[in-house]
């Protein structure tokens, strides 16, 4: 019976009532598995965005390694070119 009529609901209606909560509970399910992949997807970001850094890093480091040695380098060169030019 219809709450509202007092009719006898029909058969369409009776049927997906009986289905609602099944529906319900499925867009539930389905809901958490996409929540589980965006994630899995944002782990995955994490991750490389990790492993990108971690390789900045060391090419940074690399860099400055080579400019201390360059400058080295041309400090020993003034300093030869001094000793040289003194024994001139």
């Amino acid at each position: 019976m219809d709450r509202h009529t007092g009719e006898q609901a029909p058969l369409w209606l009776k049927q997906v009532r009986a289905q609602a909560s099944d529906l319900k509970q499925r867009a539930e399910e389905e809901s958490l598995e996409r929540e589980k992949r965006f994630r899995q997807m944002d782990q995955r970001r994490i991750e490389i965005e990790r492993l990108q850094m971690e390789e900045q890093r060391v090419r940074e480091q690399q860099a400055i390694r080579g400019i201390g040695i360059g400058l080295l380098v041309i400090a020993a060169a003034l300093i030869l070119l001094v000793i040289v030019l003194r024994l001139i």
